[in-house]
């Protein structure tokens, strides 16, 4: 039985006070949704004062959706300066549309020099703007003293660059300094370069070291059986051990090998855990073997309850292929209104599939005046794919531009790929090839940001 809203609020305030931060957030977020936004707001950020970052990241998200979030800014730079990654890329977010990038590389740089989690906007930031030195030094200082998925992006950098960052020699020396994860890393370069054999030495390496992933690549690459039982026996261990990574990690495995009746209770427990993971290949299961309308009912418990955005869009994905989108507006729009901008993107995909382009749009606006990045590329992709005649095609787009809290071009500068589609059009005219050369420039640039808009014409 579920307990009425004021014993909710009630034991969520008690939990909060206790400086709980996911209580601190799901109150925040059912005030929210529930239009007591005054309240909402002095309970999150009493809390991230209090220096509960989770409670900081949903009153950013709350003023965010509700067209406020530059009064957040400040809030967002200091945990920034704290080393706190997401609330960088966030700053980053803001100020690139705002136009201020060297205040963001100037803040960023302070905060890796004191933080190495702080390195990877840093990076990203760098990289986009063409600076792959400056880029690479900041991936490599985050590589070498935190290894695993910042080494791959020390990697990704390589290819992207062209240059020799070392980055193989780098994960080489975190391998065998123990981090598994770097190992994990190394053998997919080295799968990448068809090193096989010395791909599925990396992984044993990775496996040893309980990282599970390493096992689940390794149970996937290697043919030989003894090699096999070694791998599962050793993800057995770990799952038996009470380590829900590993149990996730064999339940993946297990769908692989086609052994779906052993992968459904692992991968049950990972979607419904603490960590709500790997939910899409349990739902993708559930489907395989005939039990959609369970995939769907899951989806949308977890969509609602953990405000996970990537769960959220498994759910729209499921309806959608069976024309119901129609069930997913609802949970986006509570989602929306309880202060969670990545569900009010979602919510305008779901009404401009309901053809109601218009409310999609007012939405999109809205989160967009709160420098919500995504929010903002919904408003240019809203006129990518709308209909338009010679007419209106100008008054269009002025009235886009405006929306902007700064133009597509300055957008486009600064590699957002549907603002440069959006240029493209613009220069292409409602009929095309207005202007072909420069919209074939800015077509190509959109298409190189974002595969998405490789396609010839979107409209």
């Amino acid at each position: 039985m579920q307990p009425c809203p004021d014993e909710a609020e009630a034991a969520l305030r008690n939990a909060c006070d206790a400086e709980d931060a996911s209580a601190c957030e799901r109150l925040g977020r059912l005030l929210a949704a529930a239009g007591r936004d005054q309240d909402a707001e002095a309970i999150l950020r009493t809390a991230c004062e209090r220096g509960l970052r989770r409670a900081c990241r949903a009153l950013l998200g709350l003023l965010q959706t509700r067209g406020r979030g530059g009064d957040a800014v400040d809030l967002v730079g200091d945990g920034c300066q704290d080393g706190d990654s997401q609330f960088c890329l966030q700053l980053v977010e803001v100020l690139e549309l705002r136009g201020e990038v060297e205040e963001a590389l100037s803040i960023l740089r302070r905060a890796c020099d004191d933080s190495e989690w702080a390195c990877l906007p840093l990076a990203e930031l760098a990289a986009r703007l063409g600076d792959f030195g400056a880029a690479a030094a900041a991936f490599t200082k985050s590589c070498t003293n935190l290894g695993g998925v910042y080494c791959w992006n020390l990697l990704r950098m390589e290819a992207v660059s062209g240059l020799h960052l070392r980055s193989r020699e780098v994960l080489r020396e975190r391998c065998d300094e123990g981090d598994g994860w770097s190992c994990v890393y190394l053998a997919q370069a080295l799968a990448g370069d068809d090193d096989r054999e010395g791909a599925e030495a990396v992984l044993s390496e990775a496996c040893d070291l309980g990282a599970w992933a390493g096992c689940e690549d390794w149970l996937g690459m290697t043919d030989d059986p003894e090699r096999r039982e070694r791998a599962e026996s050793a993800l057995r261990e770990g799952c038996d051990s009470g380590d829900e990574l590993a149990c996730g990690a064999l339940g993946t495995a297990l769908v692989t090998l086609d052994r779906t009746a052993e992968a459904e209770p692992l991968l049950r427990a990972a979607c419904l855990g603490p960590q709500s993971y790997l939910c899409d290949d349990f739902f993708d299961l559930l489907v395989s073997t005939g039990r959609e309308d369970e995939a769907i009912d899951l989806a949308r418990q977890q969509c609602e309850n953990e405000y996970d955005p990537f769960v959220c869009t498994d759910f729209d994905r499921l309806l959608s292929e069976r024309d119901r989108r129609g069930e997913v507006e609802p949970v986006a729009r509570r989602l929306c209104d309880g202060g969670e901008p990545s569900s009010c993107t979602l919510l305008v995909v779901v009404l401009e599939g309901l053809d109601r382009a218009s409310e999609a749009e007012e939405i999109a606006r809205r989160v967009c005046d709160g420098e919500y990045l995504p929010a903002c590329q919904e408003v240019l992709e809203l006129f990518d794919r709308a209909p338009r005649s010679e007419e209106d095609a100008a008054p269009r787009q002025e009235e886009v531009e405006q929306a902007l809290p700064m133009t597509a071009r300055e957008m486009c500068e600064h590699d957002v790929a549907s603002a440069c589609a959006f240029i493209a059009d613009v220069l292409e005219g409602p009929q095309g090839a207005v202007d072909s050369e420069d919209a074939a420039y800015y077509r190509a640039l959109a298409c190189k940001l974002d595969d998405a808009y490789c396609s010839s014409n979107r409209r």
